[in-house]
């Protein structure tokens, strides 16, 4: 479909695209002009979900949810920042924010010249193409719920990777799959006053789990296949 004809769906509000084959290579943003909700899931010839050039940053404000899953050959999101190859998305209204086996993604910008691209975020997942973010994380004051997985990490949170503390707001929290993790630091998990689910799946080199305690607000604790 032209680029131009796009811009006359004024009433399309979600895109849910599933199972694109190898012709389904790119998608562009900011195209659709109330365009809130965005997925693909398995998409096995998508490369790139970008901005295209002259639409400006302003054109962004209608996505509120994001989600890509199972796009082995996805690059990018967003458009490149000429830092290492890094990505950004100026996305204001984005509050979901869930990428997972996208192995090729790039990693994503979320501050900028110390503003915070997504300062209403609520829901965010982390995989390794996404690392950049953590430098950032306790500045989104609005994130409620956080997915971390396959991170090359022996603590959680992780001060060796430039960050210790989380947010506050958080209420959900889910930490899948990261082989080298050993300990979760209890200390750091009891500022958050308002957590009330914490899941920690398949971490199998886990050793060490909340030897300071838990948030007096949790009421709900899962730990599965962690020896």
């Amino acid at each position: 479909m032209p680029k131009e004809m796009m811009r006359h769906y004024t009433s399309l509000e979600s895109i849910k695209i599933f199972h694109a084959g190898n012709h389904f290579m790119s998608f562009p943003l900011g195209i659709f002009p109330n365009l809130c909700s965005i997925w693909f899931v398995m998409g096995k010839g998508l490369e790139k979900v970008y901005i295209p050039e002259g639409i400006d940053d302003n054109r962004l404000v209608s996505p509120s949810e994001l989600r890509a899953g199972a796009c082995p050959r996805l690059e990018i999101i967003g458009k490149e920042a000429g830092e290492g190859g890094a990505t950004v998305l100026p996305a204001p209204n984005l509050t979901f924010f869930d990428t997972n086996s996208c192995e090729k993604l790039k990693p994503a910008l979320i501050e900028m010249k110390g503003e915070v691209l997504l300062p209403k975020i609520k829901q965010l997942t982390i995989e390794k193409p996404l690392r950049s973010i953590w430098r950032s994380l306790f500045r989104f004051s609005c994130l409620t719920a956080f997915l971390v997985s396959d991170m090359e990490m022996e603590c959680f949170p992780n001060p060796d990777g430039g960050w210790s503390s989380l947010p506050t707001s958080l209420r959900y929290l889910e930490i899948m799959e990261c082989p080298k993790l050993r300990r979760v630091d209890g200390k750091a998990l009891q500022i958050l006053s308002s957590l009330q689910e914490l899941h920690i799946l398949s971490c199998i080199q886990l050793e060490s789990l909340l030897e300071e305690g838990l948030p007096l607000s949790l009421g709900h604790l899962v730990i599965s296949k962690c020896p």
